[in-house]
């Protein structure tokens, strides 16, 4: 029975290995793969050429104004602002976009932004029950009504499931 056990662990240990190594090489189960599956409704993504692992961080090396053949300088006889190249300050250019791209920039706003609240009618509710949900009376169940003009066309008759904008 010794060699049976032997000869099975053995046989399960290989079919472990070849399975490992199915999944490895399956170019749909790797990350990248799964970002850019999910990803395809909203944007086409371009793999980058080089695999990338998801918790390294690559970023270029510092550069600095030391040249290589001499030592380092000690960082208390120097200030950063000695280190740091000198640059002039320069207007704001547009951004560069490419055709077919969205423009991602983000441009400050002296306003706040509004949001807008909705409301998903259930069996029962009436425009004055809803209205002391949201303002805490039930008198102001007019103000409901006149944002959604459109949708409601008898103030009493309100059918279970119309969404209604809450205006604030």
């Amino acid at each position: 029975m010794g060699r049976d056990f032997r000869a099975g662990l053995i046989v399960g240990l290989i079919v472990a290995v070849i399975g490992l190594v199915w999944v490895a090489t399956r170019p749909s189960l790797s990350p990248q793969a799964r970002m850019l599956q999910r990803s395809e409704g909203r944007s086409q993504i371009s793999l980058p050429s080089e695999s990338v692992l998801p918790w390294v961080v690559v970023s270029p090396p510092p550069e600095t104004n030391v040249p290589r053949d001499e030592p380092p300088v000690a960082q208390s006889e120097t200030t950063t602002a000695e280190l740091l190249p000198a640059v002039a300050p320069t207007e704001p250019q547009e951004p560069a976009t490419e055709p077919g791209l969205p423009d991602l920039t983000i441009y400050e706003k002296d306003e706040p932004i509004k949001t807008t609240r909705f409301h998903i009618v259930r069996r029962g509710e009436s425009l004055s029950i809803i209205a002391r949900q949201y303002y805490g009376s039930s008198n102001e169940w007019r103000k409901i009504l006149a944002a959604n003009q459109k949708t409601i066309k008898d103030a009493n008759k309100i059918a279970p499931g119309t969404k209604l904008i809450i205006p604030d």
